[in-house]
């Protein structure tokens, strides 16, 4: 929803009437202000400038948001949204990464590499006896990634032997 889905869409993706998808989106948008308000700070801010910016300050211009084509700036409002949320996403995780590689290097016991990253989640192989120590620097990289956030950053760890064994970790 805060992407723009529009009544139709939901419809389809919830199977549900359009009339349902339509109560269930201004229930949401009034049960959370705080994201209407975002939402609409959002627009009309890209409005004024014609770009957005992440949270680490790389923008995105749009210059169809003030567009007499209604579906032309509706898009670019829906991008000027899903690109504030999305590309702020990426800081963070990118942030995280590089707090993670620094802690590393500064924690050479530590016996572990990276194997992936996709969008919020990172994938480390780490020798089993470093386990609980890598958790441990991971949560607190990733959870202190951004001084940008005035709430926590929750951060779920799972560990197994492969990825179709992986189970949460709280061994804390």
């Amino acid at each position: 929803m805060i992407y723009g889905i529009g009544e139709k869409a939901l419809s389809e993706s919830l199977a549900v009437s359009e009339d349902e998808a339509k109560q269930f989106m201004e229930s949401f948008i009034d049960k959370y202000e705080g994201v209407k308000q975002f939402i609409f700070n959002t627009v009309e801010e890209c409005r004024e400038r014609e770009f957005v910016e992440t949270i680490n300050g790389r923008r995105r211009y749009l210059p169809h948001i003030n567009s007499s084509n209604s579906m032309i700036r509706l898009k670019a409002e829906r991008q000027a949204v899903n690109s504030t949320i999305q590309g702020s996403a990426a800081d963070l995780i990118k942030t995280a990464m590089i707090a993670v590689d620094k802690a590393l290097i500064d924690n050479e016991k530590i016996d572990s590499r990276i194997v992936l990253e996709m969008h919020d989640e990172l994938m480390y192989e780490v020798k089993c006896d470093h386990c609980h120590q890598f958790v441990i620097l991971l949560r607190e990289c990733m959870q202190n990634c951004s001084k940008n956030f005035t709430v926590d950053l929750p951060v779920k760890s799972k560990v197994g032997r492969s990825w179709g064994e992986l189970r949460e970790y709280n061994q804390f």
